[in-house]
């Protein structure tokens, strides 16, 4: 055994025999130690337990746009045809029977111009037969009058031989009867008197005749003025029907009042019935928030996680969220199957930003209820702030999430425990 060992081991023995320090407790931690040790049990216990109370929300990230219900509305042609002044521009307010376009209808105008130049040839039938009735008039009134005088004559005549035979036929009844003269004499007179009253007869008919033929001629010429005027009136109905029917079609009226955002057509261009010519946005309610929605497209893998009722955020585009916050909302409905191009269309009205929120998928269509404020300027209920001073305008572009659920922090670390926290 070396020098070094024998020497250490004399010493431990002679601390081990000193009876001063055989009464002494060994230090293994000092009572700071300990302090610094239950704080930090305190700690862990502590993140533990918050680690199991606690949740964080789990988020689905979307893309939506701001815009009153029923979308973006498209202004249409009701008949096709080229449009010949566009009365609206970009960026104008139009109300609901405004006159936005013109158009150019040149069938439906030849047919006006050709319905004009049949009631001006009807017009020119009706002077001529009113200029040749005025001088046939005459001729024929000439000639019924001339043989009304002569008829009237005649009957002068007639009535004048009646009386001479009448007082003939009295004469010679005298006379047969004193056998003066014989009995045939008396017959032939009687025959006479007989063709005389025919004769009268005749003239009274003819006459009756002539006075029958002069209303004929009067009402017949009132008949075809009549005829002519009827078909003249027909023609200035079509005329009147057709001018009606030309301002119709030839002005675009507009069935909303709002906002025009987009022309799709240029003035020249031929367009189809029911063609679109403009969109617009929808006029808002008085207030501020107005009934502004946030129509939201949810990718096709998180669309059936979103609910009714859930809370969403909703960050329009020109706004700054770190320095405003976002608009607080709630999902109001989310579509049972997801929107198809036709469908986003309908209430979009654009292809771009179609293509642009569906991401090239077939999202899930989620309506936002955003909550309002009459406080803010903006009319709506801000996460951080009063919110931006300037309007939050239809139409305006926003990044959305929704909170699908809250998950407890422990379950980070352990998933297993989230089922059985979730009990």
């Amino acid at each position: 055994m070396s020098n070094n060992q024998a020497i250490f081991r004399q010493v431990a023995i002679e601390r081990l025999s000193t009876p001063e320090q055989l009464d002494q407790v060994m230090r293994v931690t000092s009572p700071l130690q300990w302090l610094m040790m239950a704080c930090v049990m305190v700690l862990v216990v502590g993140s533990l337990l918050w680690s199991v109370v606690a949740t964080v929300p789990v988020k689905v990230p979307s893309q939506g746009i701001l815009i009153s219900p029923g979308g973006v509305l498209a202004v249409a042609s009701e008949h096709g045809g080229r449009i010949t002044k566009l009365l609206v521009r970009s960026g104008d307010r139009v109300t609901a029977g405004q006159v936005v376009a013109r158009l150019e209808q040149p069938d439906l105008r030849q047919e006006l111009e050709t319905a004009k130049g049949e009631l001006a040839e009807l017009e020119r039938q009706r002077s001529q037969i009113v200029d040749f009735q005025g001088r046939d008039s005459k001729v024929q009134k000439a000639l019924l009058e001339q043989k009304k005088k002569d008829l009237k004559e005649s009957q002068r005549h007639v009535q004048d031989r009646i009386k001479w035979l009448e007082e003939r036929e009295k004469n010679e009844l005298r006379l047969m009867e004193k056998q003066i003269i014989d009995r045939q004499r008396y017959i032939n007179t009687k025959i006479d008197l007989n063709a005389a009253y025919e004769a009268l007869s005749k003239a009274n008919n003819e006459l009756k005749q002539v006075e029958r033929d002069e209303t004929t001629l009067s009402i017949g010429k009132e008949r075809e003025l009549l005829d002519k005027e009827m078909a003249m009136g027909a023609a200035t109905r079509k005329i009147e029907a057709l001018t009606e029917k030309l301002a119709r079609q030839s002005a675009v009226l507009s069935p909303y009042s709002g906002d025009i955002v987009e022309f799709k057509v240029n003035e020249g261009e031929v367009v189809d019935k029911s063609a679109a010519l403009f969109s617009l946005l929808p006029l808002r309610a008085a207030d501020k928030s107005g009934n502004l929605l946030a129509v939201v497209y949810v990718p096709p893998n998180d669309g059936k996680k979103v609910r009714p009722g859930m809370a969403a955020q909703v960050a329009p585009s020109t706004v700054k969220r770190e320095e405003y916050g976002f608009i607080r909302g709630t999902v109001k409905s989310v579509a049972e199957i997801p929107s198809t191009t036709e469908g986003m269309m309908r209430t979009l009205k654009n292809q771009a930003l179609v293509q642009s929120l569906s991401g090239g998928g077939a999202p899930f269509e989620v309506v936002v209820e955003m909550e309002r404020d009459a406080n803010t300027p903006t009319g709506f209920k801000w996460s951080s702030s009063r919110g931006p001073e300037a309007d939050v305008n239809n139409g305006t572009l926003a990044e959305v999430q929704i909170t699908v659920r809250n998950i407890h922090l422990i379950s980070l670390a352990i998933p297993a425990l989230e089922s059985l926290l979730d009990r």
